[in-house]
C-alpha cells in the first residue's frame, strides 16, 4: 500500500470509534433499508459469501476496513489475496455484531451510486469529515463506503435519509408550476378572487414548514375525503439549494410473491417522491400524477390558507427555428465537445420500405457521420422535426482525473399548433444536479429548454 495511502487512511481510522464498540441495529430497521438481515447474517458463515460481497467496499475502503479491525494487510500485493485474508478474519468472527453490521451495510450499498450518496453526505456528515474523503482521489466504491460508513456511524437512522436521496435521485420527474384553480365546483373563480390566489402564489410559503408531521396531517385529511387508502410521509431531506424532498409512500394494490411451495399476498405501497422549489411554486413530482399533484397542491395549500390552487405540468416550448439550429447547425458540425447525437427515431423517414427508422450509434460515438454521409446520398433524415419521435443526446461531463462520464437523455419531440416544439426529457439513474446542467447547457447555448417528463 503506497505510503500516501496509509496516511490517508490513518487518518480516517483517526475519526471512528473503536470497532468493537459497534452497536447492533434492529431487524426491522434494516428491513426499511431494503436488506434481509436474517438472510445476511446466515449466508456470512460461508466464505464464499464473504468473498464476493467485500470487494463491494472498494480496495482503498477494504484496506480502510482492515486497519480500522487490526488485520495486517503488509506483506499481501495482490488484491485478491487481500480479500481472502479479510474474508477468513470476518468468517471466524461470523457471530460478531460489529462485523455482522459492516456486511449489512455492504448489502446495503449494492447497486447503490455514489453521486447521490455524496451529495446528501454533504448535508449529513461533519464538514470536516466530508472534506477528508471528498478531496482524496480514490475509486468510487471506495468513496462510496466510506460517505456511508460515516454517515452511519454518526446516527445510524441518517441512512434512511441517505437511502431515500439515492432513490429520489433515481427516478425522473415531471415538472409543474403551481397556478390558482379558475373553477371550483361548476362555478367560475371572479377576477378578484383569481388575483388574490396569484398575489399568494407569488409570495409562496416557507418550505420550513415542511415536516414529516406537516406531511401526515394533509395526507390524514386527503385519504379521509379520497378512497380511504392508507399514506404516510416516509421522510423529508432538505437540500443545499433550499429544495424540500418529500417522500411519502401510498398504498397501491394487491400484490402476490409467488414461492416454491406458496404465494404471499400483501398489499404493495408506490413510492412518491415531491421535489418542492422557490418557496412550493414549482414543483417536480414522481408518482401517480393524478395523486401526487393534489397531494403536492394540499401540503402548500395549508401552509398557504387556500384550497384553490393546483400543480399543472410545464408546458414553455422551444421555437422551430431554434431547435433546427441545434441539430442541423451545432450538432451536425460536431463543434460542441459536450453533447453528442446518440439515437435517432423517425415516424416516416425517406429511406424506401424503411418509413420508420431508428438511427442509433455506441455510447462513445456520435450519429453525425453517418447522418452527413446519407445526406450526400440524398437522403435527409434531420430535414423534418416533424417526423422525428425522438434523439437522444450523451452530455458529457469531464471529472479530470476520474476521466469523462457520458448521461445519456432522452428529447421527445411533440409538435405545436404554433409550429414550435416541446421537449420534454426522459432519463433514468441521473443525478439530479446533472439533469439540471444538461438542460442550463442546451438553454444558454442554444435557447432550446427541454424539461423533465414524458
Amino acid at each position: 500500500m503506497p505510503d500516501e495511502n496509509e496516511q490517508y487512511i490513518a487518518q480516517l481510522v483517526s475519526k471512528l470509534p473503536d470497532f468493537a464498540t459497534t452497536k447492533p441495529c434492529p431487524d426491522h430497521f434494516w428491513e426499511l433499508m431494503e436488506v434481509n438481515a436474517g438472510r445476511v447474517r446466515q449466508d456470512m458463515t460461508t466464505l464464499t459469501y464473504l468473498e464476493e460481497k467485500l470487494p463491494v467496499l472498494g480496495p482503498l475502503g477494504l484496506q480502510l476496513l482492515a486497519n480500522w479491525i487490526g488485520i495486517d494487510l503488509a506483506q499481501t500485493i495482490d488484491p485478491e489475496e487481500e480479500v481472502a485474508l479479510v474474508a477468513e478474519h470476518f468468517l471466524s468472527q461470523a457471530g460478531q455484531i460489529p462485523y455482522q453490521m459492516i456486511l449489512l451495510l455492504t448489502e446495503f450499498l449494492y447497486r447503490r451510486q455514489t453521486v447521490p450518496i455524496e451529495t446528501i453526505s454533504q448535508v449529513l456528515l461533519d464538514a470536516d469529515i466530508f472534506k477528508l474523503i471528498f478531496d482524496y482521489d480514490t475509486d468510487d466504491w471506495t468513496k462510496r463506503f466510506c460517505y456511508t460508513l460515516f454517515v452511519f456511524l454518526q446516527k445510524y437512522d441518517n441512512l434512511r435519509l441517505l437511502l431515500l436521496f439515492e432513490n429520489g435521485e433515481r427516478v425522473g420527474y415531471a415538472r409543474c408550476t403551481l397556478t390558482p384553480i379558475a373553477e371550483h365546483g361548476g362555478r367560475e373563480m371572479s377576477d378578484e378572487d383569481v388575483q388574490r390566489v396569484e398575489a399568494k402564489i407569488k409570495a409562496g410559503v416557507d418550505l420550513a414548514q415542511v415536516t414529516s408531521e406537516h406531511v401526515d396531517g394533509v395526507l390524514e385529511e386527503y385519504e379521509s375525503s379520497h378512497d380511504g387508502r392508507r399514506s404516510r410521509c416516509f421522510g423529508v431531506i432538505d437540500e443545499p439549494d433550499g429544495t424540500k424532498l418529500v417522500f411519502i409512500l401510498r398504498e397501491w394494490r394487491e400484490a402476490f410473491v409467488r414461492q416454491v411451495d406458496d404465494v404471499l399476498f400483501a398489499d404493495e405501497a408506490e413510492l412518491i417522491v415531491l421535489r418542492l422549489k422557490h418557496k412550493g411554486i414549482k414543483l417536480e413530482e414522481h408518482g401517480n400524477s393524478t395523486v401526487s399533484r393534489p397531494i403536492a397542491a394540499a401540503i402548500i395549500g395549508v401552509l398557504m390558507a387556500e384550497k384553490n390552487v393546483q400543480y399543472l405540468k410545464d408546458t414553455k416550448v422551444t421555437a422551430r427555428n431554434k431547435l433546427d439550429d441545434l441539430l442541423n447547425k451545432h450538432m451536425m458540425a460536431d463543434v460542441d465537445d459536450q453533447i453528442r447525437l446518440q439515437e435517432l427515431y423517425l415516424f416516416n423517414s425517406e429511406v424506401d420500405q424503411a418509413p420508420l427508422l431508428i438511427l442509433r450509434c455506441g455510447k462513445k460515438e456520435t450519429l453525425t457521420k453517418p447522418i452527413v454521409d446519407l445526406r450526400k446520398r440524398g437522403i435527409d433524415l434531420l430535414a423534418h422535426l416533424d417526423d422525428i419521435r425522438h434523439i437522444k443526446i450523451a452530455f458529457v461531463i469531464n471529472y479530470g482525473k476520474r476521466l469523462e462520464k457520458s448521461y445519456i437523455f432522452k428529447v421527445f419531440f411533440k409538435s405545436q399548433k404554433s409550429g414550435d416544439f416541446f421537449l420534454p426529457y426522459s432519463v433514468a439513474n441521473v443525478p439530479t444536479r446533472i439533469r439540471g446542467e444538461f438542460e442550463q447547457h442546451l438553454w444558454s447555448k442554444y435557447h432550446v429548454r427541454v424539461i423533465p417528463g414524458t
